[in-house]
């Protein structure tokens, strides 16, 4: 997991990173199409040549991608951690949820191995342990 995060903000970084280099790419053109500036509800296509104000106008550019996706981002996240706690809960198995976290009955674990070993000992010729 950690390597999976570590990956996730070296990859966040490096789009950052490069699509700044490669905006300015077509921006001295005049009919550049600047996405970001139909984004912004520029009046034209083309995008401002001083470099901290382009800097400006594509961040709020992405500045609007976030306050879509973030949001999105946090329900899909919420949803998918709701749908594992349920499916969890409704899957009968050898370890309960309820049972494992609960301190009372912390040592059912035992309980489940011996009866385990017995149903395993009933198909071989040796005695259960």
């Amino acid at each position: 997991m950690k390597y999976l995060a570590i990956m996730f903000l070296i990859g966040f970084v490096a789009m950052a990173v490069f699509g700044l280099f490669f905006m300015d790419q077509w921006m001295h053109q005049s009919d550049g199409g600047c996405i970001a500036s139909t984004m912004n509800g520029s009046a034209g296509p083309v995008c401002p040549m001083n470099g901290i104000e382009l800097f400006i106008h594509h961040f709020t550019a992405y500045q609007t991608f976030f306050t879509v996706l973030v949001p999105l981002f946090v329900f899909f996240i919420v949803a998918l951690v709701v749908l594992l706690i349920s499916e969890r809960s409704t899957v009968p198995g050898p370890f309960p949820l309820a049972d494992f976290w609960a301190w009372p009955n912390a040592g059912r674990g035992d309980q489940y191995r011996s009866k385990f070993i017995a149903w395993l000992a009933i198909f071989e010729h040796s005695p259960a342990f």
